[in-house]
């Protein structure tokens, strides 16, 4: 389920700390993704930030009310989940987004078509900071 917020309302799951990357909050992980081992590695926290959570809430939204469209929206859902277990195993197996101020930041993006994942990695914490979904067919820059 979606985790429905808005930007000035405090989050429905309350953290059990927070963690800043770059300046920005990050809430706890998500229930489905809590810290586990993983073979010999030891997974990665993913934290959504409040932006990406609300980011997500409204391409589910638009999927499901807008277009009409509740599979697109499952599957988007599906997709995004699978895209974030990726960096918790392997927090830097996907390409840093080409905009060149963004990359030296340490963003980097996966693809749940045809929507971007934008992420940081926390190597200290062991946490991969989700920070924005957005549209593909949209610039990002700006968002961050």
């Amino acid at each position: 389920s979606v985790c429905k917020i808005r930007r000035d309302e405090r989050p429905c799951t309350k953290p059990s700390r927070t963690a800043s990357v770059s300046g920005m909050t990050a809430l706890r992980p998500m229930p489905q993704q809590a810290s586990q081992k993983c073979g010999n590695a030891m997974a990665y926290n993913a934290l959504w930030t409040s932006d990406a959570q609300h980011d997500l809430d409204v391409a589910v939204s638009y999927l499901t009310e807008g277009v009409g469209m509740p599979t697109a929206a499952s599957k988007l859902l599906n997709d995004i989940e699978s895209q974030i277990d990726t960096p918790r195993t392997f927090p830097k197996a996907h390409e840093r987004v080409r905009d060149g101020l963004l990359a030296t930041r340490g963003y980097r993006k996966a693809m749940a078509d045809p929507y971007l994942v934008l992420y940081l990695v926390d190597t200290e914490h062991s946490e991969v900071v989700i920070t924005n979904i957005v549209h593909g067919s949209r610039g990002y820059a700006h968002l961050v």
